[in-house]
């Protein structure tokens, strides 16, 4: 089940600190590319789709971003908010189990820590 799925928490977490959410795009934004792979990673196992990882070399950061429409009205949804910088912690967070909500708390990752 999705809504007890650790990789989601974990995923949310990581968007509601270094994401972003738009009416039709998400977006994840660091320098590493190995991050970009383990998120990519983690958006394939719980959505069983592959986001695109774009390099903006002027910039010297990656980008993780989906603009796969059923995607964006998911997170749309969880956050209950179009901009994460509005978005107050997600209620499926407070009705957490405090391992899941441990997974949440994460708000940045590297590939060490997966």
């Amino acid at each position: 089940m999705l809504v007890s799925n650790p990789k989601l928490f974990r995923l949310l977490g990581i968007l509601h600190g270094d994401g972003s959410l738009s009416g039709n795009r998400v977006t994840v934004t660091d320098k590493h590319r190995e991050f970009h792979e383990v998120l990519a990673g983690i958006f394939q196992d719980i959505f069983h789709y592959k986001p695109t990882i774009y390099r903006d070399r002027s910039k010297n950061t990656f980008y993780t971003y989906t603009k796969k429409k059923e995607i964006v009205n998911f997170f749309l949804n969880i956050f209950g908010a179009a901009s994460l910088r509005k978005a107050t912690i997600p209620e499926i967070v407070w009705k957490a189990s405090l391992e899941l909500e441990k997974e949440y708390e994460v708000d940045y990752m590297t590939p060490k820590r997966m």
